[in-house]
């Protein structure tokens, strides 16, 4: 059955339960996701809803139904939408490849028996640690199939953070590749998987070898690897049935970025996951047919690249496409090409990305982008003047969303972050300590109160006490989600993020929080991007440093003049106390893999 076929789901009942956070009722939010899970297919009907561990803030959602995501996003199209394209991939090389769902089907039975005959079965780990290649959707749901446990990995992370999550989650099995792109290289993959196996001095890890025939130099293979491409050509057009599994029972281990701390590995449901996914396009998204094409930038190796880069435009029966290289690969309007070539509809993105695409103004956009019709930002606070010239360029509707990899999907939505709260998620912002509500303009911390919803992590890997210390508290009677983020709310009930809780500068006293200083910075047109950290200071404890890049580079003397002009914004909006110890103009910001920028460094 078709997506669109399948939103008719009590509609009218939804748009009243949800009108404002003062109308949420746990009771009415149970009711409206046990409604919500005819969006799926089961092989057994769940009874429940949801039902709370005792003594715990984890919840367990449709428990006593069996379900499998490779189904949903894969079998349950054949018969109707078999000939649909499910996947566009394009390579660095430039070099494409289309699979319809039929094709796909072949091809995730052919790895996924592949996998059972390596000895992977139903709970096993397999870490999967690939380019942004058909292989890795391919990967992923070929897990899903047969009920094993993916964890995805930033394909070129470093060995030392690859050892970590090899030695935290235990795989049967790695699945790699040849080669991949690294800062505008194609690199070999071996000397790193060879170097984060050694990290672990455990046993040998077998490794199954996607040949990208890339001449990256030779690197012997790795001991106990296995040529994927000979497996294949064995196993294809060999039928690989679904394992039915539990729908809270774990799909997918993905680890936090690590940028506020160790990275965590986040556990992540089945059936609650699926049908929120479904949910959140209808109803966060506005996309109601299965005639679009997604285009999600974000690698597979983070959050938003598992949601909605994977299994949401596939459980929906839509097409996503497949991008390897970042937004400048193919020139600075590289990306923009794609959307018009492809005829992409709806684009996921981060504001880094777009901020650093403003750079070029609108002669970076010399393809026609007709085709779009909504742009959504994630991963960081965006600023009103990225957002405004895509709105202006492009003339399509701008959404900001903020989650983290812990919801699973976004718990505010808005614009020039004014966001509120979606799908019942009640948001508050609250004291730190006390857990009393903040007044309005008052920064606190941002908490989602019962319970983060279907699709929400389950717990940490083999750390359930961890979970609920680091992530919950037990407040005016009711668990609340801790995001460790800062926020505001107004006098209509929207949230402006301020950044994370511990990004907040101590001067003689008076807390600052550093994105509420950067805000003010890009409120500046000849500004692009900005970062602040906190310096030492012998009498007032720290003071803000604050990094800049900037459109247009002057001489020494508009530099000085510009650096004035930005401290006197600041004073002007926040006081003395925000005024920054030195500014410093920079041609680009250090960033993570995943785009965030990376302030340990520039405090270094």
């Amino acid at each position: 059955m078709r997506f669109a076929d399948r939103q008719t789901v009590a509609q009218a009942s939804h748009k009243v339960q949800f009108s404002s956070a003062k109308d949420h009722n746990q009771l009415a939010d149970n009711e409206f996701w046990r409604q919500q899970a005819s969006l799926i297919d089961w092989q057994q009907l769940p009874q429940s809803t949801v039902s709370q561990v005792q003594d715990s803030p984890r919840q367990r959602w449709f428990e006593d139904g069996t379900t499998n995501l490779c189904h949903n996003a894969v079998d349950r199209h054949l018969a109707q939408r078999g000939a649909h394209t499910a996947i566009i991939q394009l390579d660095a090389r430039g070099q494409e490849r289309r699979l319809s769902y039929a094709e796909l089907h072949v091809e995730i039975s052919a790895m996924s028996e592949t996998l059972r005959q390596l000895g992977v079965t139903t709970g096993d780990r397999v870490l999967i640690y690939l380019p942004m290649i058909a292989e890795a959707h391919i990967a992923m749901l070929a897990c899903a199939r047969i009920g094993a446990i993916h964890v995805v990995v930033f394909a070129g992370l470093p060995a030392p953070a690859l050892a970590e999550r090899l030695r935290g989650s235990s795989p049967k099995l790695v699945i790699s590749a040849s080669a991949g792109l690294e800062h505008g290289k194609f690199v070999s993959y071996r000397p790193v998987l060879r170097a984060a196996l050694g990290l672990n001095q455990q046993p040998i890890t077998p490794i199954l070898m996607v040949d990208r025939d890339i001449d990256v130099g030779y690197h012997p293979p790795l001991a106990d690897e296995t040529d994927y491409a000979a497996a294949r050509k064995r196993l294809l057009g060999k039928l690989s049935v679904c394992v039915w599994i539990s729908a809270a029972a774990t799909s997918h281990l993905l680890y936090t970025s690590g940028t506020s701390g160790e990275p965590k590995g986040i556990l992540r449901d089945t059936g609650g996951y699926a049908v929120a996914l479904l949910t959140t396009l209808r109803d966060i998204y506005g996309i109601t047919g299965s005639d679009e094409i997604i285009f999600t930038t974000a690698d597979v190796g983070w959050v938003v690249g598992h949601s909605y880069g994977v299994y949401a435009p596939l459980l929906a029966g839509m097409t996503t496409l497949i991008v390897e290289g970042g937004p400048l690969h193919g020139g600075s309007d590289y990306w923009w090409q794609l959307v018009a070539r492809y005829g992409v509809t709806r684009m996921l993105t981060s504001p880094g990305a777009m901020r650093l695409l403003r750079q070029f103004g609108k002669q970076g956009i010399s393809a026609d982008s007709a085709s779009l019709r909504g742009i959504y930002l994630a991963g960081e606070a965006n600023d009103p003047l990225t957002a405004d010239w895509l709105s202006e360029t492009l003339r399509i509707p701008v959404a900001e969303h903020y989650w983290q990899t812990e919801t699973g999907w976004p718990i505010l939505a808005g614009s020039h972050n004014l966001l509120r709260s979606v799908l019942g998620r009640q948001v508050l912002v609250v004291q730190r300590h006390s857990g009393e509500v903040c007044a309005l303009g008052e920064p606190g911390v941002i908490v989602v109160q019962d319970s983060l919803a279907p699709g929400g992590m389950q717990s940490l890997w083999q750390n359930d006490a961890g979970h609920d210390q680091l992530y919950w508290q037990h407040q005016q009677g009711q668990w609340r989600y801790l995001t460790l983020d800062w926020g505001v709310t107004d006098l209509q009930g929207r949230v402006s993020v301020l950044g994370r809780a511990d990004d907040v500068i101590n001067v003689g006293g008076q807390r600052l929080s550093t994105c509420e200083i950067e805000n003010i910075v890009l409120l500046d047109s000849r500004v692009l991007e900005t970062a602040v950290v906190p310096v030492a200071h012998p009498l007032l404890g720290q003071l803000p440093l604050l990094y800049v890049v900037i459109a247009t580079r002057g001489d020494k003397n508009a530099d000085k003049h510009l650096k004035r002009q930005l401290c006197n914004q600041i004073v002007a909006a926040l006081g003395r106390s925000a005024r920054p110890r030195r500014v410093i103009i920079l041609d680009s910001l250090p960033r993570t893999r995943s785009g965030k920028v990376v302030r340990r460094a520039l405090a270094a």
